[in-house]
C-alpha cells in the first residue's frame, strides 16, 4: 500500500517541469498614445534545455490582448533573445489605462514553465487642447477667429481634424497639432456667454474635447413705452416706462428718461428711471387740452406716443362778502351767461351777467339789494342756492364783474397812492413858510403859469 502511494507520487513529480530560469525584458516607454508602436524585447535563460511555446499578452486591468505567441527552444545556460514583431497600439484591441507585459512558458500539455511580467506603463486615447481667441468680447455679426494647439499625452503633436463648435460648427485640419477656423456671429446672436467646443481626434482615434467662453455684447435694438391710458381728463395719473431690448429680442437691464410734454411742448415732467420702473405723473387740474407727448430714451434708441387730454369747461361758485366769487375749474376758457334769481316774500326777480373767465382766474360779482333775499345762482355747469342773505344798497343789482387779479392790483395801487399822499403832507409840514412880501414875482407871470 505505502509502495503503491510513494510510485504514484514518484509519477506525479516526473511530470512537472522542473526548470529554473530568469526572463529579462527591454527598457519600456512609460507612455503610450493609440497608434504607437509596442515594441518587447524580451531575454530568456534557462538552466536546462526547454523545448515551449511562447506566449506574450498585454494585460491591462481586466482587459488582456495576446500578440504574440510561438514556439521556441531554448538551450541550457544560454541567454535566448525573443525577436517580437512590434505591435501598433489600437482601438479595437481594447487596451487602455495602465498596462504591462506578460510572457508565458508552456510545456506540449499547456502547463506553465516559467512566465514574467513587465514594469507598468501606460496606453492612453487622450489628446490635450488649448484654445485661443482673437478677441474676448465680440459684438452680433463679427468674425471669432478660433485657434489652437492639440497635442497627445504621450506629448506628440495631433495630425487630425478639429470640430469647432460656436452657435455653428465648422471642421478644420490639425497639422503638426496646429488648427485654426473663422466662425461668423449671427447678426441676431444672444447676448451674454456663448461657449465655444473643440473636439479634435486623429486617425487613431486619439481624441480631446476642450472649451472656452467668449462674450457677446448686447445691442440696443428696439425700445418700448408702455403707457396707462390714451385718453387722460385733468388731475388723472399717467403711468408710463421703457423697455429696452436687444438684437435677440432679450431684455436689456439698464437706466433711461422718461419726459412729458404738453402740447405747446413745453417739458411737465423728466424722470431718470430703470427699465420696467414707472413713472408716475398726475396732470394738473388745468393741463391743456389737446395732445400731450410722452418721449422715452435709453441706450441710444427713443420713442415717442402721444396721449389727449379732453376738454374741461367748469365753473366753481361761493358767495364771499355780499359778492359771488366765480372760479375757472376747468382747462379752458369758460363762457357763459350766469342767472342771478332774488326772491323776497314771494318775489322773485331774475338777472343775468355775462362772464368770460380765462383758465386758472377768477371773478367777483358784487350783488346789491335791500333786506334778505332767498339767492339762486345758475350757470349751464353749477349752480348755487343761497337762503336768507342780507344786502344793502337799495336796488336788486348785480355789479361789473371784477377779475379776482384785478382788484389785488387795484389794492396795490390805491395803497401806493396812499403812501405817497402821507409822505407829501409830511414833507409840507416839514418844508419853512414863505414870506410873500419877501418873494418879488409878477402877477402876470403867475396867470401864466397857471395858464400852463
Amino acid at each position: 500500500m505505502i509502495k503503491g502511494a510513494i510510485f504514484s507520487l514518484i509519477l506525479i513529480l516526473l511530470a512537472v517541469p522542473f526548470v529554473s530560469g530568469q526572463i529579462t525584458f527591454s527598457q519600456m516607454p512609460s507612455l503610450y498614445n493609440l497608434g504607437d508602436s509596442l515594441s518587447v524585447e524580451p531575454t530568456l535563460l534557462e538552466d536546462s534545455s526547454v523545448s515551449a511555446m511562447v506566449k506574450i499578452m498585454v494585460e491591462c486591468g481586466s482587459s488582456n490582448f495576446l500578440f504574440f505567441t510561438s514556439p521556441v527552444d531554448i538551450a541550457a545556460g544560454k541567454e535566448h533573445k525573443l525577436i517580437i514583431p512590434n505591435l501598433k497600439l489600437s482601438e479595437d484591441q481594447g487596451i487602455l489605462g495602465s498596462c504591462n507585459i506578460k510572457l508565458t512558458l508552456e510545456d506540449s500539455a499547456k502547463r506553465v514553465i516559467d512566465e514574467k511580467s513587465s514594469e507598468n506603463f501606460k496606453i492612453s486615447n487622450n489628446v490635450s487642447i488649448t484654445i485661443n481667441t482673437n478677441r474676448e468680447e465680440y459684438t452680433p455679426g463679427k468674425k471669432v477667429t478660433v485657434s489652437g494647439m492639440a497635442v497627445k499625452e504621450n506629448g506628440q503633436n495631433v495630425n487630425g481634424n478639429a470640430s469647432v463648435n460656436l452657435d455653428i460648427t465648422m471642421v478644420t485640419d490639425v497639422k503638426a497639432g496646429f488648427f485654426m477656423t473663422d466662425i461668423t456671429l449671427d447678426n441676431n446672436a444672444v447676448s451674454g456667454e456663448h461657449e465655444i467646443v473643440v473636439n479634435v481626434e486623429d486617425a487613431d482615434h486619439n481624441r480631446g474635447t476642450a472649451t472656452k467662453k467668449i462674450i457677446v455684447t448686447a445691442i440696443p435694438s428696439r425700445l418700448e413705452l408702455q403707457i396707462n391710458n390714451d385718453i387722460f381728463m385733468p388731475q388723472d395719473k399717467l403711468e408710463a416706462s421703457i423697455k429696452l431690448f436687444d438684437q435677440a429680442n432679450n431684455e436689456i437691464d439698464t437706466k433711461g428718461t422718461i419726459t412729458v410734454y404738453d402740447p405747446e411742448f413745453m417739458e411737465m415732467t423728466s424722470r431718470q428711471v430703470n427699465t420696467n420702473e414707472k413713472l408716475e405723473f398726475s396732470f394738473p387740474k388745468t393741463a391743456k387740452p389737446g395732445k400731450w407727448e410722452i418721449i422715452g430714451f435709453s441706450s441710444g434708441k427713443n420713442l415717442k406716443k402721444f396721449v389727449d387730454i379732453q376738454k374741461v369747461s367748469n365753473i366753481s361758485m361761493a358767495l364771499e362778502n355780499s359778492s359771488i366769487i366765480v372760479t375757472n375749474e376747468g382747462n379752458v376758457d369758460y363762457s357763459d351767461t350766469i342767472s342771478f334769481s332774488f326772491e323776497k316774500e314771494g318775489q322773485t326777480q331774475t338777472l343775468t351777467k355775462d362772464v368770460n373767465i380765462e383758465v386758472g382766474k377768477s371773478l367777483r360779482i358784487p350783488l346789491s339789494g335791500e333786506g334778505v333775499y332767498n339767492l339762486k345762482v345758475e350757470s349751464k355747469s353749477s349752480s348755487l342756492n343761497l337762503p336768507a342773505i342780507p344786502l344793502t344798497g337799495g336796488v336788486i343789482g348785480v355789479g361789473a364783474k371784477v377779475p379776482i387779479n384785478y382788484i389785488a392790483v387795484a389794492v396795490f395801487i390805491i395803497g401806493i397812492f396812499a403812501l405817497g399822499f402821507v409822505s407829501l403832507r409830511r414833507r409840507r409840514k416839514e418844508s419853512p413858510q414863505i414870506d410873500v412880501k419877501k418873494v418879488n414875482i409878477k402877477q402876470s407871470d403867475i396867470e401864466k403859469a397857471e395858464q400852463e
